[in-house]
């Protein structure tokens, strides 16, 4: 994993490297490799997008625990307030069905986390495991809000790739107060997967120690015959190595 994290940063296009001595891929390395020793993480993500005139929010819950206990559950403010989950508790794990036809947004599907067979001297072999990262890797296209904050904190590696090829460029922009902290801001621009052209812009807001605070992206679409320019904000509160609830890993069904 860390041998990953190192890749990115070097991998990164820096035309500000060492600005006011800081250097933004180091910083973004600091970051991922914050989130990938955590043994346990607890809190939310908060993404709120301007459309226009219109706009909406998804809330994300999350807590996980080392090496195979997760809980995510998103839910919209506006329209339906649908709700997405993915939960596993080191046995079993659930998310929500991929989205065939709307009746089915309230199917669940359920999959043994331990994959065990039988050897002919009827010893049982364990063949393979699922930990939190691997349940998160199937469930996580079904949810509502599949963000750039969330696959940060869960740390898979080939998220962590894509994304790296999404920021086409990684500029240091100083320091700024967010909520009463001193953060840095990093910038850039975005592109949907690596050799893409640019289609926005990106910035975050980064603690000394790693923390990610806020992500935003905007982005301009072209929409019945005029362009019109998306903004989208991901607020972060997570705790490292945090007390996760025992009881939201039950939640199966």
């Amino acid at each position: 994993m860390l041998t990953v994290i190192a890749a990115i940063a070097v991998g990164m296009q820096d035309p500000a490297a060492g600005a006011a001595n800081v250097n933004p891929s180091q910083l973004i390395s600091r970051m991922l490799a914050y989130y990938n020793d955590a043994r346990t993480l607890v809190g939310t993500i908060v993404m709120t997008q301007k459309f226009g005139e219109q706009g909406g929010t998804i809330s994300t819950s999350i807590q996980f625990e080392q090496p195979d206990k997760i809980y995510i559950r998103q839910q919209k403010s506006t329209g339906d307030r649908r709700v997405w989950q993915i939960v596993a508790n080191g046995k079993t794990f659930a998310y929500d069905a991929p989205d065939l036809r709307t009746s089915e947004h309230s199917r669940r599907l359920v999959e043994a986390q331990v994959i065990e067979q039988k050897r002919p001297n009827g010893q049982v072999e364990e063949l393979m495991r699922f930990n939190f990262r691997d349940v998160y890797g199937v469930g996580a296209a079904s949810l509502g809000d599949r963000s750039t904050p969330l696959d940060i904190a869960i740390g898979r590696n080939s998220d962590l790739r894509a994304i790296r090829d999404q920021w086409k460029t990684v500029v240091y922009k100083g320091t700024t107060d967010y909520n009463g902290k001193t953060v840095h801001v990093v910038m850039g621009e975005w592109r949907p997967y690596g050799n893409a052209e640019a289609e926005g812009q990106y910035r975050m807001y980064l603690t000394d120690s790693g923390e990610l605070l806020q992500f935003a992206r905007s982005e301009t679409v072209n929409f019945e015959g005029s362009a019109k320019a998306i903004l989208t904000t991901w607020d972060v509160k997570l705790e490292k190595n945090g007390s996760p609830d025992p009881r939201l890993f039950s939640k199966i069904q």
